[in-house]
């Protein structure tokens, strides 16, 4: 119960700061909160890149599903939980984004899309 609330809190906060709603999507912007909220239990992180891409780097655990590569994602999000959290990021938000929207059309209930993708956060991380 403890982690539900947990969760619950995270997302409202989410909600609240630096992120917006998009179709049933919410875009996250801020590197800081979204650094925050990989670190959460219950969650699913997906990193829609290429594999060349993803063989170069990746975000936290990251699982890899290639959403270029349609029959094979289409297969792999079907292993997703449909009503756990799923974070997705690419490399500078444009796959991630389409990739969201597929997720809600198939039933997906709490979508996250990191916008800054693996770009933005390597530039964050070089910052430091």
């Amino acid at each position: 119960m403890k982690k539900l609330f947990i969760l619950f809190i995270t997302v409202v906060s989410l909600s609240l700061l630096s992120c917006w709603q998009e179709s049933g999507i919410t875009l996250i912007n801020d590197i800081s909160v979204f650094e925050e909220v990989i670190q959460q239990e219950g969650i699913q992180l997906v990193d829609v890149r290429r594999t060349e891409e993803f063989k170069k780097g990746r975000i936290g655990n990251a699982q890899h599903i290639d959403f270029l590569q349609e029959a094979s994602f289409l297969t792999k999000i079907e292993e997703l939980d449909k009503n756990k959290p799923v974070y997705l990021y690419c490399h500078s938000g444009n796959r991630s984004n389409k990739a969201a929207h597929l997720l809600i059309e198939k039933g997906f209930k709490h979508v996250f899309d990191f916008s800054p993708g693996y770009k933005g956060w390597s530039a964050a991380k070089a910052k430091k």
